[in-house]
C-alpha cells in the first residue's frame, strides 16, 4: 500500500515537473507583445489583490476591535498596544487604498506599494508580538502565516523571494528588538527554523501559482490569436465564395451572350446564305431549260456554306468543351492553346512536359486545362508579354504546372484585395485537385503562376 502511494506521488510530481517545463517553454517562445500583455494582466491582478487584501484587513481590524476589551482590562499596557497596532494597520490599509486611487504612477506599479505596506505591517505586528509576551505567547507562532501574504503578488521569482525575505526579516527584527534576550532562548531557534520553512513553502506555492497563471494567460492569448486568424480566413473565404457566386452569374450571362452572338453572326448568316442558295437552285430546277453550270456553281457555294456552318458549330462546341482534350489529351490541348495565343496575340509560347498525363484523372486534366486557358487569356489581355513558358513536371510525388511570362506584371496582394475573378478562379481550381497555387509577380518583372498537387504513384487502370 505504501509503495503504491509513493508511486502515485512520484508520478504526480513528475507530471508537475513536466507541466512546469512545458509552461516555461511556452513563456520563452511567447512573442514580445504577448509578454507585455502578460505583464499588464499581472499588474491588474496584483492591483486588485492589494485592494482586496487592504479592504479585508481593514474590515477585520475594525470588526475585531471590540474584542480587545474582553481580553485586556481597561487601561492596561496590552490594550494600549493593541489599540496602537490597530490604528497602525488601519492607517496602512487606508493609506494604500488612497494611494492606489489617487496616484496613476502607483496604480501602474502596485508591487512596490504592496511590498512597503506589507513590510511596515509586519514590522508593527512583530513589535506587538514581542511586547505582548514574546516567545511565551501562542500568538507569536502566527509568524508562520506571514509569508503567505506574498502568494497574492503576481510577480516573478526574484521579486517574490525578496518580498518574502524582507517581510520575515522585518518581523523578526522588530520582534527581537523589544526583548533581545529572546535570541538566547532555544525556542527562538525553533521559531526561526519553522519560519524559514514557511517562507520556502510560500515562495514555492506562489511561484507555481504565477507559472500556472502565466501559462494559462499565454495559452488563452494563443487561442485568441488563432481564433482571430481563423475568423479572418473564414471571412476571406466567405468573401471569395460570394465573389465567385457573383462572378459565376456574370460569367454565365456573358457566356450566353457570346454564344448567342456567335450563333447569330456565324451560324445565322451562314444559314441565311445557304437558304438563299437553295432557293436559287430550286428556281433554276423549275425552269424548262436547266443551266447545268449555274447548278454546279450553286451546289459548290452551298457546300462551302455547309462547311463553314460545320466549322462554326465546332468552334462553339470547342469553346464549351475542348474536343482535343478528350481525343488527344491534356498536353495536346495545352499546345493548341499555346498555338492559338501565338496566332492571335503574336506571343512566343514554349511548352515542356515531364509528367505522364495518363496518370491524371479527368477532373485534374480539365482543371489544369482551364488554369492554363485562364492564365493565357490574362497574358493576351493584360501583360503585354513577348514570351510565355508553360511547364508540366513531376517533383517527388507531386505534379506541378507553371506558367511564366515576361510581361509588365502586377501586385498580387492588390489583386487579391480586389478579388479579381481570374486569380480567384485559378486558386479555386487548384484546390479542386487537392493542390495549392502560388502567384509571384511584381511591376516590370513578369508573372509566374505555379500549381502543385498530389500526383498518382501508379497509372490508374483503364
Amino acid at each position: 500500500m505504501t509503495g503504491d502511494a509513493l508511486e502515485r506521488i512520484r508520478r504526480l510530481a513528475g507530471n508537475w515537473v513536466r507541466r512546469l517545463d512545458m509552461d516555461l517553454d511556452l513563456a520563452d517562445e511567447a512573442a514580445p507583445d504577448a509578454i507585455r500583455a502578460l505583464h499588464d494582466h499581472a499588474t491588474r491582478l496584483t492591483r486588485t489583490g492589494v485592494r482586496v487584501t487592504a479592504i479585508v484587513l481593514l474590515l477585520l481590524t475594525l470588526l475585531a476591535w471590540p474584542t480587545d476589551l474582553l481580553v485586556f482590562p481597561t487601561g492596561s499596557d496590552g490594550l494600549e498596544l493593541l489599540t496602537a497596532w490597530r490604528l497602525w494597520t488601519i492607517g496602512l490599509c487606508a493609506g494604500g487604498l488612497a494611494a492606489l486611487r489617487a496616484s496613476h504612477y502607483l496604480a501602474e506599479r502596485p508591487v512596490p506599494l504592496a511590498l512597503v505596506a506589507f513590510t511596515l505591517s509586519m514590522g508593527g505586528t512583530g513589535y506587538l508580538m514581542g511586547r505582548l509576551g514574546g516567545l511565551d505567547s501562542p500568538l507569536t507562532y502566527g509568524v508562520y502565516s506571514v509569508p503567505l501574504m506574498t502568494v497574492l503578488l503576481i510577480v516573478d521569482l526574484p521579486w517574490r523571494t525578496l518580498s518574502t525575505v524582507l517581510m520575515v526579516v522585518t518581523y523578526f527584527a522588530c520582534f527581537f528588538a523589544t526583548q533581545p534576550s529572546h535570541l538566547a532562548r532555544p525556542e527562538a531557534v525553533t521559531l526561526i527554523v519553522w519560519s524559514v520553512a514557511s517562507s520556502i513553502t510560500a515562495i514555492a506555492v506562489g511561484h507555481v501559482v504565477h507559472v500556472l497563471l502565466r501559462a494559462n494567460f499565454l495559452q488563452r492569448r494563443a487561442l485568441d490569436d488563432m481564433r482571430c486568424r481563423l475568423e479572418g480566413r473564414v471571412a476571406d473565404q466567405t468573401e471569395q465564395l460570394r465573389s465567385l457566386a457573383r462572378n459565376l452569374a456574370s460569367v454565365q450571362e456573358e457566356e450566353r451572350i457570346r454564344i448567342a452572338r456567335e450563333i447569330h453572326d456565324e451560324l445565322g448568316q451562314t444559314l441565311t446564305g445557304l437558304r438563299m442558295e437553295l432557293e436559287d437552285l430550286e428556281g433554276t430546277a423549275e425552269r424548262d431549260v436547266v443551266d447545268r453550270h449555274r447548278l454546279a456553281d450553286g451546289f459548290a457555294r452551298a457546300g462551302a456554306l455547309v462547311t463553314a456552318l460545320h466549322d462554326a458549330v465546332g468552334a462553339v462546341l470547342n469553346a464549351l468543351r475542348p474536343r482535343l482534350l478528350d481525343s488527344r489529351g491534356l498536353i495536346a490541348a495545352v499546345e493548341a492553346l499555346a498555338q492559338d495565343l501565338e496566332r492571335k496575340a503574336g506571343v512566343t509560347c514554349t511548352v515542356s512536359c515531364g509528367l505522364d498525363e495518363e496518370a491524371l484523372s479527368q477532373e485534374q486534366s480539365i482543371a489544369l486545362y482551364r488554369v492554363v486557358q485562364e492564365a493565357l487569356t490574362n497574358v493576351a489581355r493584360h501583360t503585354h508579354a513577348r514570351h510565355v513558358t508553360i511547364s508540366l513536371d513531376v517533383e517527388e510525388r507531386d505534379a506541378s504546372v507553371e506558367i511564366c511570362d515576361d510581361g509588365i506584371g502586377f501586385d498580387p496582394e492588390a489583386a487579391a484585395a480586389r478579388n479579381r475573378f481570374g486569380m480567384v478562379g485559378i486558386r479555386e481550381r487548384a484546390r479542386l485537385v487537392g493542390g495549392n497555387c502560388t502567384i509571384d509577380s511584381g511591376p516590370a518583372r513578369g508573372t509566374s503562376i505555379r500549381i502543385r498537387f498530389p500526383y498518382p504513384a501508379e497509372v490508374p487502370a483503364a
